[in-house]
């Protein structure tokens, strides 16, 4: 009789290898997979990697194009060239700049022929689009520009190209941006077309077709005007501003990850104050002030009998050659009243009606101005080497100052002869120099100080004793003129005066104070184009 028990086991012969051998691949799956999502984390890793690489290779290039067209830099060597750009069109090489950033072993880097690897294929973005200018439009979202300029001559290009200037180009350690385009903006340049429409064209009742370039005036982007012939050369008495430029970059790894980004930068123009004097709190008119609207770099002014000036009708101004006498600025304005102490002697002149305008609306922000001014690296801070001011939160009486060297004033108080900048038959003992002085807290000038450029104080400002200042004043709180005698205060170009909860701005002693925008124009200081705004270019 078999044994019953050994022959169930005798059937189960071999499952202990089956199951292993099971368990060994089901192991080896797991470990597959593990693998494979490894690999595919280290993929999309790398592949993050040199997209981030790809982008700030592309910002490195905006800032080279950003630093090459800032004034007074030393690598601003496209300042000049950037300034004379004209809308890009296929007539001239003054439409654009390409800047080449070759590494070794690159292909020739041609970003305007579509069959180049580096091909400019966000260029239609920029809807310079007229047959004026490159002929090529937006084209459809989402989609690259695929095809040259129509009609473009390869020997009388739009554009003009320079070589980078970063420090390892051409060498193994160059920094994987491609090319730089710097343009000027025009009213589409930021806007998709949808149909047609532009949504974020600068100006909405422009129309489609126009090719006007875009202008900064320090607060928001506007079409050039009517009458201007560029930017910052305007008809008449208009504003000065400044292009907005266009800078586009891309950036492109040797794996061929690449991004593209743009920037929108103009330099902040010169502050042109509303008026000579221009105040947020009370004002008190003492002693024998002069305050003068009339612009002294454009007008010759005249009274019809000088020992007779309590009628500013007789104050007569007419344009010195080659300008025309700017009449639109107040001799105070001031968003609080107005009053004149008994005795006091006042003359104030300018075109405007009223020349004194009192309850007004409030037109400037000083808090954000003192920001724009004290932040720049150019600016001198009392506080340190050569006026070693301790500040806090006064910082003192000084006498004999010196901020900036100003034009030689004629004996007369009239302005200084136009222009003053770099003509040496007007040069004081020094060499004439503008600055931005800032003052962290309340100050206090006496005995014969000079300025030119722009005084900042954050506080209190108080002259007594006489100053000889070219260009723009801006004061925090109030600004107190007293004394003078034969110490005199001549102020050409400007002044702003904010609030305080303790005292008044008063305008005494024997000040002059004239506007004058050939001084306003050293408001202006060398510095990086302000960025106004940033994209990247997703076509």
């Amino acid at each position: 009789m078999k044994n019953q028990s050994n022959s169930k086991h005798g059937n189960e012969r071999g499952i202990a290898l089956f199951m292993a051998i099971f368990a060994l691949m089901l192991l080896s799956a797991i470990a597959a997979g593990f693998m494979y999502l490894s690999n595919t984390e280290t993929a999309v890793n790398a592949n993050y990697r040199s997209g981030q690489q790809a982008y700030f290779a592309a910002r490195a290039g905006l800032q080279e194009g950003r630093v090459r067209i800032t004034k007074g830099s030393p690598a601003g060597d496209l300042y000049a060239v950037a300034q004379a750009l004209t809308m890009p069109n296929k007539l001239t090489t003054a439409g654009g700049i390409y800047i080449i950033n070759r590494a070794p072993g690159d292909a020739a880097v041609v970003p305007w022929d579509a069959t180049n690897q580096f091909f400019d294929d966000t260029i239609c973005k920029a809807n310079f689009d007229q047959p004026t200018q490159l002929n090529i439009n937006y084209g459809q979202q989402n989609i690259r520009c695929s095809r040259t300029i129509a009609g473009q001559s390869t020997t009388a290009p739009w554009y003009t190209t320079v070589a980078s200037n970063s420090k390892d180009q051409n060498t193994a350690s160059a920094l994987n941006y491609k090319w730089v385009r710097i343009t000027l903006k025009g009213d589409r340049s930021g806007s998709p077309n949808t149909g047609g429409a532009f949504p974020y064209q600068v100006d909405n009742t422009a129309g489609t077709t126009d090719t006007r370039m875009v202008c900064w005036d320090g607060t928001q982007q506007v079409l050039l005007p009517p009458g201007y012939v560029n930017c910052s050369t305007p008809a008449g008495a208009g504003s000065i501003m400044n292009p907005v430029f266009l800078i586009t970059a891309l950036g492109k790894m040797p794996s061929g990850s690449e991004r593209t980004l743009s920037i929108e930068v103009a330099d902040d123009p010169p502050f042109y104050n509303n008026s000579a004097v221009n105040s947020q709190d009370h004002v008190t008119l003492n002693g024998a002030l002069t305050v003068d609207g009339y612009d002294g770099c454009s007008c010759s002014c005249a009274w019809d009998d000088p020992k007779k000036k309590t009628d500013p009708t007789t104050y007569r101004c007419t344009s010195v050659p080659g300008k025309t006498c700017l009449k639109d600025k107040y001799a105070i304005y001031s968003n609080s009243t107005v009053d004149k102490l008994a005795g006091a002697q006042e003359t104030a002149t300018g075109g405007t009606n009223p020349i004194i305008a009192d309850n007004q609306a409030k037109k400037t922000d000083i808090t954000a101005l003192i920001n724009r001014y004290k932040s720049q690296a150019s600016t001198q801070n009392v506080t340190q080497a050569p006026y070693n001011y301790t500040c806090n939160p006064d910082c003192g009486t000084h006498s004999g100052q010196t901020y900036g060297y100003p034009p030689l004033f004629p004996a007369d108080g009239s302005p200084p002869p136009d222009p003053p900048l770099d003509d040496p038959a007007y040069l004081p003992a020094h060499h004439q120099q503008q600055q931005i002085t800032y003052a962290p807290g309340n100050l206090k000038i006496t005995a014969g100080s000079i300025g030119n450029g722009v005084l900042v104080v954050d506080g209190d400002l108080e002259i007594n004793g006489g100053l000889q200042f070219y260009g723009l004043i801006i004061v925090k709180g109030i600004i107190k003129f007293s004394g003078g005698g034969s110490d005199k205060t001549n102020i050409f170009g400007s002044v702003l005066a904010g609030v305080s909860s303790v005292d008044d701005t008063v305008l005494g002693g024997s000040a002059a104070i004239r506007y004058d925008q050939c001084a306003l124009a050293g408001s202006s200081t060398p510095a990086p184009p302000r960025l106004i705004s940033t994209r990247e270019i997703e076509y």
